[in-house]
C-alpha cells in the first residue's frame, strides 16, 4: 500500500535529516554519474518502494500522484509510494542528492541548473510543457512585459527556486540587471495579491491557483505567463542516474501509475470523483468546486499540450529551445541536451 506522510516524516518513519540534504546545498555533486543516454540502457529491478516529494505543499496542482495512490494504481504495478510535500522548488532535488527520495517534481529551470552544477540527475518526464508561473498584477499598474519591470518590488517564493529564476530570466529578456528589481518574499497563494493592492508589491509570481482564487474574489489582475521567457519545461518528474540504472523498474512502474491517474483525472467529466477522492484524502482548497475546477482544467490543458498519445514525453525540441534560452541569460553552459532528459523510462511506461 502507498502512503502519504507529513513533511516531519522521514521514507521510514523517523524524522527527516534536514542537516544532511541541506548540507553544501545544490552545489555538491553526486559521484559517479552513469552518463545516461536518452534511449537505449538497460534497467535494473529496484525494490518496490520509493519515495517522491513535490515542490510544495500538497495542493490541487499535484493530484495526478494523490490520485494515481488513492485509485490503487501504484499497488497495481507492484510498487508502494511514499508521497512527501516540499517547502519549495529546491528541495526535491536536495532530498534526491541525499538519497532520501527516488523521484522529485520541480521547474524544468531547476533542474536544468543542478546538471549544470553537476549534479547527476535528468528529468525522466515532463508533466506541464508550459510553465505553471504568471507574473501577477494588479489591472490598473499592469506589469505586460519586461520594461515594466525597472524599479518595481516584486514577490518571489524563495531565493533561486523557480520564482526567482523565471524573473531573472523576464529580466533578461528586457535586457535588465537583477538589481533594476527589489526582491521580496511572498506567498505562493491568493494573499500575496493584498501586497499589490497596498501597494507593497508591484506584481508577484504565482500559479494558476492563486489567480484563480484572487479572481474569485473580485480582484482585477493582470497575469503573465512566463513561458515565452524561459520556455524549459514547467514541471518535470526528475530522477538521478544511479537511481535511473538500479531502480529503473520501479521508475518506470511510479509513471505507468501516474498516467494511469492523469487518465483518471482527465476521463473524470467536471472532476467530480477526483475532488471526492481528494477530499478523503484532507486536500485543502477544493471547497469552492468552480475555483477547482478551473484550476483542474489548466493543469489538464497544459498535461496534454502534446496530445494524450505524448502524455508525461519530453519534448526535444521544446528542451532545445529552453535549454538554448537558459544559456543566452548564462545560467547553464554548453552540456550536451540528452544531459538533461530521457525518454528511455516513459517510452517503457507507455508500452501496452
Amino acid at each position: 500500500m502507498s502512503s502519504i506522510v507529513s513533511p516531519k516524516q522521514s521514507l521510514a518513519g523517523g524524522l527527516v535529516n534536514r542537516r544532511a540534504v541541506l548540507r553544501g546545498g545544490l552545489a555538491l555533486a553526486v559521484a559517479g554519474g552513469v552518463g545516461l543516454r536518452s534511449a537505449g540502457f538497460a534497467l535494473a529491478g529496484g525494490s518496490g518502494r520509493i519515495s517522491y516529494m513535490t515542490p510544495a505543499a500538497f495542493a490541487l496542482s499535484f493530484a495526478e500522484v494523490l490520485i494515481a495512490n488513492a485509485n490503487g494504481h501504484f499497488k497495481a504495478e507492484g510498487l508502494e509510494v511514499n508521497i512527501i510535500p516540499g517547502a519549495n522548488g529546491i528541495q526535491p532535488m536536495q532530498q534526491l542528492m541525499s538519497g532520501q527520495i527516488k523521484v522529485g517534481r520541480t521547474a524544468g529551470i531547476v533542474m536544468a541548473t543542478s546538471v549544470e552544477k553537476g549534479v547527476a540527475c535528468r528529468a525522466i518526464a515532463t508533466l506541464a510543457h508550459d510553465s505553471p508561473l504568471f507574473m501577477v498584477s494588479a489591472s490598473t499598474n499592469p506589469i505586460n512585459g519586461s520594461a515594466d519591470l525597472r524599479g518595481a518590488s516584486i514577490g518571489i517564493t524563495s531565493p533561486n527556486d523557480p520564482t526567482d529564476l523565471m524573473l531573472k530570466a523576464m529580466l533578461a529578456a528586457g535586457g535588465l540587471a537583477d538589481s533594476e528589481v527589489t526582491r521580496q518574499m511572498s506567498a505562493d497563494n491568493a494573499g500575496s495579491f493584498a501586497l499589490v493592492q497596498a501597494g507593497r508589491l508591484k506584481g508577484f509570481i504565482g500559479n494558476t491557483e492563486s489567480i484563480n482564487r484572487a479572481r474569485a474574489t473580485g480582484a482585477e489582475i493582470t497575469a503573465l505567463n512566463l513561458t515565452p521567457f524561459m520556455p524549459l519545461p514547467g514541471q518535470v518528474y526528475v530522477a538521478m542516474d544511479e537511481d535511473i540504472a538500479n531502480s529503473g523498474e520501479d521508475l518506470v512502474a511510479f509513471l505507468k501509475g501516474v498516467r494511469a491517474g492523469i487518465e483518471d483525472i482527465v476521463n473524470d467529466e467536471g472532476y467530480k470523483n477526483t475532488f471526492k477522492t481528494l477530499r478523503t484524502l484532507g486536500l485543502q482548497g477544493i471547497d469552492d468546486e468552480k475555483i477547482a475546477s478551473a484550476v483542474m482544467k489548466a493543469n489538464v490543458s497544459n498535461w496534454l499540450i502534446d496530445g494524450r498519445d505524448r502524455l508525461l514525453f519530453n519534448n526535444p525540441e521544446k528542451w532545445a529551445s529552453g535549454l538554448d534560452a537558459a544559456r543566452k541569460i548564462g545560467v547553464l553552459g554548453d552540456k550536451p541536451d540528452d544531459n538533461f532528459y530521457t525518454n528511455a523510462l516513459v517510452e517503457k511506461a507507455s508500452r501496452v
